[in-house]
């Protein structure tokens, strides 16, 4: 009867194991597009840091030379 039941759900849904591998597949495709998403985004907002600090510098040599020449 479970070989019988097994044979049935095979042939309703195609085979578990096969099932499994293919979600497996997918997750861990998905994680590695995820992973390189989060990558991109940390070099983003690494690089959005580097330029504040460069326009806080800026900033600061402007304000200088505006109280020079008042």
């Amino acid at each position: 009867a479970a070989e019988a039941l097994l044979a049935k759900v095979k042939r309703l849904f195609g085979d578990p194991h096969q099932a499994t591998e293919d979600l497996k597949k997918e997750v861990s495709d998905k994680m590695g597009d995820y992973r390189q998403k989060l990558e991109e985004a940390q070099d983003l907002l690494r690089d959005a840091h580097n330029k504040t600090k460069q326009a806080e510098g800026l900033a600061g040599n402007n304000q200088l030379n505006l109280d020079r020449l008042q």
